[in-house]
Formats: structure tokens, sequence, C-alpha cells
């Protein structure tokens, strides 16, 4: 897209800097079914137990990630 080869259907908060720089320009919005890309943790567990320190950091990406993405979102 900023090399100006094609158009690409991504996440908001991966162009956001873009758009706001006006490096890239939005085009269909009508057709966007939304602005959600799902994010997931995998870690190797021991018979379904998750540690403290594992659950700490899951806990923290849960309460810190979708705040951090609303701030970058801001066009």
């Amino acid at each position: 897209m900023l090399a100006g080869v094609g158009i690409a259907r991504l996440s908001l908060f991966r162009i956001a800097p873009d758009i706001r720089a006006g490096r890239l320009v939005p085009i269909l919005e009508e057709f966007n079914p939304g602005d959600t890309e799902e994010i997931n943790v995998i870690f190797l567990g021991q018979g379904g137990h998750v540690s403290s320190r594992v659950r700490a950091v899951i806990d923290f990406l849960a309460a810190t990630v979708p705040r951090r993405l609303n701030q970058t979102i801001r066009l």
C-alpha cells in the first residue's frame, strides 16, 4: 500500500499513523466489517495449570492492550 502497488484491508491500529500522516487514504469504508483483530496468548501449560507468572502476563495484556489500541486509533 505504501509503495502504491495496491489496496489492503488492515486493522486501523496498524495503519492509523499512516492515515494521520496522509500516506494512506481510507477507501470503501461502507464495506468495512469492523475493526477487530484477535490477539492470542499461547503458552505451554502443565496439566492445565497456569503459573502465577503466566497468569500475571495474561491479566496485564487483557487490561492494557485494549486501552493502548484505543489510544493508537484516534485519527
